[in-house]
């Protein structure tokens, strides 16, 4: 016995659902096989429009990470800059500087190891700073160093991301395809059907 398959936006169901049921989808009995199919195909689709939503939202992470790695490493090579012209202009190596609050912010909130700067000495342990702390031209370069190299590995990541979320979208894209064409099938077969019975 062939069941009406009804459709509304978003939502594909029959009637008399029978015993299995997952989170995306009820799988039913009595139902023709393109119906069926139609059923499978959505519970596909559904799961991969998760998938996609879950990797956007990690993109979107990524790359506000990376935005903000690029803004604390041009707002501390911009003090750098000030300092090397410093000691460029009254010729003493020692001169320093301290950096904005937001950049001091930054590292103490996440916690970043510098070499010489934020390792309290030790070799790895964090040691926190403040805005009152002064570094010299080679502590600057390695604060923006290690800055650059996160900005780099968040837009590694992002790349990774973008290459899943394409192929994502393209099997999203071939799902509604399967499900347009398995849908145009059954109504050629009922049409054929109709025209048999006159």
């Amino acid at each position: 016995m062939q069941m009406n398959v009804s459709a509304t936006p978003g939502l594909i169901y029959a009637s008399s659902p029978v015993g299995v049921t997952s989170s995306s989808s009820v799988i039913y009995s009595q139902v023709s096989l393109f119906s069926a199919v139609c059923l499978l195909l959505v519970a596909h689709c559904n799961a991969v429009k998760g998938e996609m939503v879950s990797l956007g939202e990690e993109y979107n992470r990524q790359t506000q990470d990376e935005l903000e790695c690029q803004k604390m490493s041009n707002e501390t090579n911009e003090v750098l800059t000030n300092v090397q012209n410093e000691v460029s202009e009254e010729n003493d190596p020692n001169i320093t500087a301290a950096l904005p609050e937001d950049v001091v912010d930054f590292i103490n909130e996440n916690a970043i190891v510098i070499t010489g700067v934020t390792d309290g000495g030790s070799g790895g342990s964090f040691s926190p700073i403040s805005t009152s702390t002064e570094f010299n031209e080679g502590q600057l370069q390695a604060i923006k160093g290690q800055f650059d190299i996160m900005s780099t590995a968040y837009s590694d990541s992002n790349s990774k991301y973008q290459l899943g979320l394409q192929v994502t979208l393209q099997t999203l894209s071939q799902g509604i395809t399967a499900i347009s064409q398995t849908m145009a099938k059954s109504n050629q077969v009922i049409s054929q059907i109709v025209s048999n019975l006159k």
